[in-house]
């Protein structure tokens, strides 16, 4: 409480600095009066809601949404086995990758595949690469390359509830429609055949 009052005390202090000496300033939570001996005015204020980082991300939902349907996925630029003998040493590879990427030079899909790796070993290193293994098992591999908006920190801080009832979901839907597309081009070929 008292490190609360200090700060307001610090906002009250800049107030005061430019306040005439005839003048009363009246505050309140939404509502702000400044008074003088012949004259009054009040204002309403208007005070805009602070929105975490999840929030903020979930209103921006339906951009992530489409992300995911992009078309044309691209090989991956790692070796698709992480070398080493063991865990430990797969994990230390994959670690050195993603420190190996040069912040300014690395794709948002570099960074997206070293966190897909470590995820791939089955742990849960770290709430972001169980994610991006997540989506990426789903939606493909190749679409670590083609998402845009997707990255890592909308990853972390998205409510695990949109992480799989949307994200998840909308990964999962696009896949069985690639899938569904596959097997009737497949069923018709045959077809075809057969005639």
């Amino acid at each position: 409480m008292e490190q609360r009052l200090e700060t307001i005390r610090s906002h009250v202090q800049k107030l005061v600095a430019v306040l005439n000496s005839d003048e009363l300033v009246i505050l309140n939570r939404n509502h702000v009066t400044l008074q003088t001996s012949d004259q009054e005015v009040s204002e309403y204020l208007q005070i805009p809601e602070k929105k975490t980082a999840a929030e903020k991300i979930q209103e921006s939902m339906p951009i992530y949404l489409h992300d995911l349907n992009r078309r044309n996925p691209t090989s991956l630029i790692l070796p698709f086995e992480t070398p080493g003998e063991n865990w430990d040493e797969k994990l230390a590879y994959s670690c050195q990758a993603i420190l190996a990427l040069d912040a300014r030079k690395k794709s948002n899909a570099q960074t997206l595949e070293a966190y897909y790796r470590i995820g791939k070993k089955g742990k849960t290193v770290w709430k972001i690469s169980k994610r991006v293994y997540q989506l990426f098992t789903i939606r493909g591999e190749g679409y670590l390359y083609l998402v845009e908006h997707i990255n890592i920190t909308i990853l972390e801080k998205m409510y695990d509830e949109d992480f799989s009832d949307q994200l998840l979901e909308e990964a999962q839907a696009l896949r069985r429609e690639e899938v569904n597309l596959v097997l009737t081009d497949s069923r018709e070929l045959i077809l075809s055949r057969e005639e």
